[in-house]
């Protein structure tokens, strides 16, 4: 891989991060948070194991233990975290949201740390 090909491909991956706050505020004014996670988790699920597929073979069948991991990491990482994401943008703006996202997990373990995240 060139250098300026791992810039652009940088600056591809900012462009989503960054849009995925306005755009999803967007969304969120159309269709209910769940509605908006379930069509995420459908195309994501979709997409992703395509590439997994293609880009990088098991070597071996899929057994029940390992869809039952998916399907935990799947529920858990994505449907349960953008669920509760998405029901806080409601009563937000995608800038707080975005700021808020930055800031280092350990920030908000704290009461310290909650009001600094508020403020």
């Amino acid at each position: 891989m060139t250098e300026r090909r791992a810039y652009v491909l940088l600056l591809v991956v900012i462009a989503f991060w960054a849009g995925n706050f306005p755009f999803s505020k967007l969304g969120l004014g159309e269709m209910p948070p769940t509605t908006i996670t379930a069509i995420r988790a459908v195309l994501a699920g979709a997409l992703f194991s395509v590439l997994a597929i293609w880009r990088v073979p098991l070597g071996r069948p899929l057994d029940a233990r390992d869809m039952v991991v998916c399907t935990v990491l799947g529920l858990t990482g994505l449907v349960g975290n953008t669920t509760v994401w998405y029901w806080g943008l409601t009563y937000t703006t995608p800038l707080n949201a975005g700021s808020l996202a930055r800031r280092p997990r350990s920030s908000l373990r704290s009461p310290r740390g909650w009001c600094s995240a508020i403020a």
